[in-house]
């Protein structure tokens, strides 16, 4: 081994690695393609930069290290209870299917190489398995097929990696074993190191749950310490009986997630950060040591079993498995022709070909031939296809329409439901807990989570809403899910200085930000609210005290950032609540005669009042208002008139409103004619509840946008509603 090559190898391969990973994301494309084609590139048949011969016996340690990373965290990522809740379909996938392929491409190597032994072609079976999230991921949220096809391929892509690498160690383990002569001693030492993954593996991780179960371990070193308990695992098992150590590694992250689901949050980004290191690192130095020239030497067997993989198992594994499921053969045809391989079938192939050939077996290097071969295959083929291929057979969605909100829960649950009430798709995410409950479109995972960015409930995503405090909080929010719907739709409403902030658009500058308004929610002064836009004559009510924030129009949601317009059907304001008004409207008359008098509007007010207080003396209380009018007149000014009594059998204030469009004679200080007349009934003994019922009605004409509106109204009914928007 040279030290010094091996080092500048190391170094140019986690670099490159890292760079191309980025690159890829930020082209939408799997980190595999440009990985494996980076690799090739910078290998000694292209450009001779990275030597992976230069480590010697430490590549191996390097791809069992990475790989232990990598396996553990699909361990920790496995989800039993999203398994168990899906379809029979994915099930079957998992399970019939996984032994479709695994059998079918065993059986297509050994006829098309006859030469070749059939523990080899059994292992090389087990690589071309998995599919992996990490490639399938990014496929779908740039095809966007319909829900279901997602689900499908998303929560297979999940699983399979684990079940796949599972039954592809099984098959090391016996064929590692295989060269004693008799047939029990394979058998044993199979078992053995079945036992001593599975036990070294749920040991390490039910410790390392229970001491982050009990907070045994500092915030600070949680993350180093789960690193250093999988290193752990793999160390201990492969000392106890070697080769065991892989399978040690997936039953600890597996137990993990199992034991303590509330702590893995906090450990996700920071194992996606390392792993995505691992795979650059690894990826380009596998790819590097690739023998180009094996690929035309395995002639025309290899691209046989190549076509029997892509057009006969897979379609034959759908086949099966949408068996009595109401799948049309559009949906069937998609889901045999999208089964990318990726970076668990690259790795565990590069290790498995190093270790066997180090055993003595000739052929082992056609594990990594067949098995990046058919990487290759599909990654190109199948990922540059497939949006062409769910267009023709008419499964790509039409449009995006689902908003997410994330951040504060409180300002995040109330838009979502005020969104929902209008009839708009929303999905709700709390950063800081809690925020999803009750809501029924609810995520409950971190909306930094690079695995919620994958999920397929987010699939339509359209445009994100960041609402969180902080401003900080909504930049990483803008960050992470611009890869999914887009920089230009990622919106962010917070207190930041506009000219620092480059992520997400901000809206509402001059509304305040969201911790002042959930605030004032608490303290009653503010809510979040739909309303009906109503005709063009109504949006005049639309100003700082009813501010709109988004139209929904036959469910889509538009961004308003000043006045509203009638080409909306419904908002979502933030309205400022006017104290003493709740409850306070009882009922309303609308007088559209030509002239009617004070007295009459009067009479008929004190005549809808009986209905809800029988006994109320119409005739000495109308007596007792035009005198008062006579000497202290009630009109304040924009058409606006509040007549007033007490009532001992009152329970409490009512307002009831008459609108006479034609206006009346009756003119305020301000010359302006009334056409408004509230008239306020209250208990004898409620003075102070009286005179705050009277301040409500006369801050409510303080808004002249508002009495615009409600002097071009013509049903009571929409009167009411009206007035109400302000309770």
């Amino acid at each position: 081994m040279n030290a010094h090559g091996a080092a500048i190898t190391l170094c140019i391969a986690a670099a490159a690695g890292v760079f191309l990973i980025a690159l890829a994301s930020r082209l939408r494309l799997p980190s595999i393609t440009l990985l494996l084609l980076g690799g090739i590139l910078l290998g000694p048949e292209v450009l001779g930069v990275v030597h992976p011969h230069t480590l010697g016996d430490g590549l191996e340690t390097v791809v069992t290290l990475a790989v232990a990373v990598v396996l553990f965290e699909g361990g920790l990522t496995l989800d039993i209870a999203g398994f168990r809740r899906e379809s029979k379909v994915i099930v079957r996938m998992l399970t019939i299917g996984v032994l479709i392929t695994w059998v079918g491409t065993s059986l297509a190597l050994k006829l098309a190489m006859p030469w070749l032994k059939l523990d080899l072609a059994i292992i090389a079976g087990s690589l071309v398995i998995v599919t992996g999230p990490t490639v399938v991921s990014p496929l779908l949220r740039r095809i966007r097929v319909q829900p279901r096809l997602h689900h499908v391929l998303y929560w297979e892509g999940v699983v399979v990696d684990a079940v796949g690498v599972f039954v592809a160690v099984l098959c090391f383990e016996w064929i590692a074993a295989g060269a004693d002569e008799s047939a029990l001693i394979p058998l044993g030492r199979f078992a053995s190191r079945f036992v001593v993954g599975v036990g070294v593996g749920a040991g390490v991780g039910f410790l390392l749950s229970e001491a982050l179960n009990r907070r045994w371990i500092a915030a600070d070193h949680t993350n180093i310490v789960v690193l250093a308990s999988a290193l752990l695992a793999l160390g201990v098992a492969n000392t106890v009986l070697t080769e065991s150590g892989i399978l040690a590694v997936i039953v600890a992250g597996l137990t993990v997630s199992l034991r303590s689901r509330a702590q893995l949050k906090a450990l996700k980004r920071f194992k996606l950060e390392l792993t995505e290191v691992g795979i650059g690192l690894l990826f380009v130095l596998l790819a590097a040591r690739l023998d180009l020239s094996a690929f035309p030497r395995a002639g025309a067997g290899l691209l046989l079993v190549l076509a029997v993989v892509l057009f006969v198992l897979r379609p034959l594994n759908v086949l099966v498995s949408t068996w009595g499921a109401k799948f049309s053969w559009q949906e069937k045809a998609f889901l045999s022709w999208l089964a990318p391989r990726g970076i668990v079938a690259a790795s565990m192939a590069s290790l498995f070909a190093i270790r066997l050939k180090r055993l003595g077996h000739p052929d082992a290097d056609l594990l990594e031939t067949l098995t990046y071969a058919v990487i290759g295959t599909t990654v190109v083929l199948q990922g540059l296809s497939s949006p062409f291929v769910a267009r023709v057979l008419g499964l790509e969605r039409k449009s995006r329409a689902t908003w997410l909100v994330i951040g504060d829960p409180w300002i995040a649950t109330r838009l979502h439901r005020t969104l929902r009430q209008c009839g708009a798709p929303t999905l709700v995410f709390g950063t800081s807990g809690g925020g999803g409950e009750g809501t029924g479109e609810s995520h409950d995972e971190d909306p930094l989570d690079p695995d919620s960015l994958n999920d397929p409930r987010v699939a339509d995503a359209e445009a994100v809403l960041a609402v969180s405090a902080d401003p900080e909080t909504n930049d990483r929010i803008c960050a992470a899910w611009a890869d999914v719907v887009g920089s230009a739709a990622c919106y962010r409403w917070d207190d930041s200085d506009v000219g620092q902030r480059e992520l997400g658009r901000r809206l509402w500058s001059e509304a305040p930000g969201p911790g002042e308004v959930k605030a004032q929610a608490e303290a009653g002064l503010v809510a979040i609210d739909a309303v009906d836009v109503g005709t063009s004559d109504e949006t005049t009510r639309f100003g700082p005290a009813l501010r709109p924030l988004l139209g929904i129009d036959e469910g889509h949601i538009s961004i308003v950032e000043q006045e509203a317009t009638a080409e909306a059907q419904s908002m979502i304001v933030l309205r400022q609540r006017i104290q003493g008004l709740h409850g306070l409207m009882h009922d309303a008359l609308i007088l559209d005669k030509h002239e009617v008098s004070f007295d009459e509007v009067l009479e008929q007010l004190l005549e809808l009042a009986t209905k809800a207080i029988p006994d109320l003396d119409v005739e000495r209380h109308r007596a007792e208002i035009l005198e008062r009018e006579r000497s202290m007149p009630t009109a304040i000014g924009a058409g606006i008139c509040i007549p007033h009594v007490y009532q001992g059998s009152a329970q409490r204030s009512m307002a009831f409103v008459a609108l006479v469009p034609g206006g009346l004679e009756h003119r305020g200080p301000d010359g302006e004619a009334v056409r408004l007349v509230f008239l306020v009934v209250s208990p004898a003994d409620h003075a102070t509840a009286h005179l705050r019922s009277l301040s409500a009605i006369a801050q409510l004409g303080r808004d002249r946008g508002l009495v615009s509106a409600l002097m071009h109204q013509r049903t009571r009914g929409r009167l009411l509603t009206l007035l109400r928007e302000r309770e």
